[in-house]
């Protein structure tokens, strides 16, 4: 997980230091230091153009939407970081995605996009758009798949549909 995320965090930097640029927004330039959790400020408080130009570049028009994502992104960053787990979390408001053929075809409800399996296809939405020869995804699959049967820890726990393990075929893997 922290491979992608780490992958999103360069870029979402990268991207607003550039659209935003230090003569707008001080803080985007200083040098390090500005983690996901950082980005999410200033793009939070940056002018619907420079918004706009940074929603245009991951092929998105909803500003609070991308907002929501890196702020659910900045918290599984965090129980990463610290060993906590994320097999079982949930979120209290679902994750909204953007009505395009992607996220139809996964099938997401809203119990899924309170779930990690919700947060993989978001991840995986916007690694495509950013490295599009990232295989990530293949290395979450396996791992999912790898999974120890233990009681109470389950695929749909994670918010995937069934019991199956992780659904290789819908993400074209």
């Amino acid at each position: 997980m922290l491979d992608a995320v780490e992958r999103l965090e360069v870029h979402l930097k990268t991207v607003m230091a550039h659209e935003i640029g230090y003569q707008v927004h001080p803080r985007v330039g200083r040098r390090g230091g500005m983690g996901l959790w950082g980005s999410l400020g200033v793009f939070r408080t940056a002018n619907s153009k420079y918004q706009n130009l940074i929603l245009a570049r991951l092929g998105l028009n909803n500003a609070k939407m991308l907002s929501r994502w890196m702020q659910q992104t900045s918290h599984l960053r965090n129980r990463c970081a610290h060993h906590t787990r994320i097999w079982n979390q949930a979120s209290p408001n679902p994750l909204a995605v953007p009505a395009v053929p992607y996220f139809q075809m996964l099938g997401l409800d809203q119990h899924v996009l309170k779930r990690l399996y919700g947060m993989i296809a978001v991840i995986w939405f916007l690694l495509k758009k950013i490295a599009p020869a990232s295989t990530w995804i293949n290395d979450v699959a396996d791992l999912i798949d790898s999974k120890p049967a233990m009681p109470g820890c389950t695929f749909k726990a994670m918010g995937f549909l069934d019991e199956t393990g992780f659904p290789r075929k819908l993400f074209g893997i």
